[in-house]
């Protein structure tokens, strides 16, 4: 099973959950409703952590990418069997984070010419598997890179929707 993110810009907290309302509540993927990427596996804090890490010079560690919550709202509170009501907003699965702009800039600030190369040396981290894709990587940073660009012009922040 692969878990999804999906990386979206929003002016702020409120506007990303407007954006992905659904009926049932369960807040769901931005797909055409924003300005999105979708990716499998690469989440915020370890794989683009990692490649930012790399970019800017400097050590990874989880607080890197500084994350908030935005959805579900609240602690967990799982029952005695370690799960969660069927309506408790934990069990979907779904979680919606705001990235601080520390990733949006240091993605904005990756030169076009620029992307094979870092995405050559970001394919190196074990947690893209043994053998990527570069150009499919290559690609992709590509399409964070830009979508981080426009964020950035915008006085937008990024957000992951995130799907188990």
């Amino acid at each position: 099973m692969a878990v999804i993110f999906e990386y979206f810009r929003a002016p702020d907290r409120g506007a990303a959950l407007r954006l992905l309302k659904s009926p049932e509540g369960v807040p769901e993927a931005p797909g055409t409703a924003a300005d999105s990427v979708e990716t499998k596996r690469i989440d915020p804090t370890v794989v683009l952590g990692q490649l930012l890490a790399q970019v800017l010079g400097v050590p990874w560690d989880a607080g890197l990418v500084p994350s908030s919550l935005v959805w579900p709202q609240g602690e967990p509170e799982p029952d005695e069997d370690g799960g969660f009501a069927e309506d408790d907003p934990w069990s979907s699965g779904v979680t919606v984070e705001e990235l601080g702009d520390v990733l949006r800039d240091g993605l904005a600030g990756i030169a076009d010419a620029d992307l094979p190369v870092v995405a050559g040396r970001w394919a190196g981290i074990g947690e893209l598997g043994d053998d990527p894709d570069p150009e499919e990587l290559t690609g992709l940073l590509g399409e964070l890179v830009a979508l981080a660009r426009r964020a950035q012009g915008a006085g937008e922040h990024l957000y992951s929707w995130c799907c188990v």
